[in-house]
C-alpha cells in the first residue's frame, strides 16, 4: 500500500492552515481543547501527506478550525475521484 492515498483531503487542509497561518501544533491543541480529539503533530503530518486516513469526526473539528466547510476540504481531490471497476 506504499504511496497509495489514504485521504481525499490531506492538500487542502495543509493549504488552509497555512493561508490562516497557523502550526500543525495550533491545529492539533484546538482538536485537543476545543473537541477532545487526541491527535499529535506527527499524526496530523501523515494527514497532509496523504499517509493516514481522517475520522469524519476529525474532519469535521479540522473544517470548524480552519472555518471553512467540510466539502471545500475534499472538493478539488473529489472531482478527480473515479470508482474503479
Amino acid at each position: 500500500m506504499s504511496g497509495e492515498k489514504r485521504n481525499l483531503c490531506g492538500a487542502n487542509i495543509k493549504a488552509y492552515r497555512k493561508q490562516r497561518k497557523l502550526k500543525q501544533l495550533d491545529v492539533v491543541t484546538a482538536l485537543e481543547e476545543d473537541f477532545g480529539i487526541k491527535l499529535d503533530s506527527t499524526s496530523f503530518g501523515r494527514i497532509e501527506r496523504f499517509e493516514r486516513g481522517v475520522w469524519d469526526y476529525e474532519l469535521v473539528a479540522i473544517a470548524h478550525i480552519l472555518n471553512v466547510s467540510v466539502q471545500e476540504l475534499i472538493k478539488s481531490e473529489e472531482e478527480n475521484f473515479r470508482p474503479v471497476g
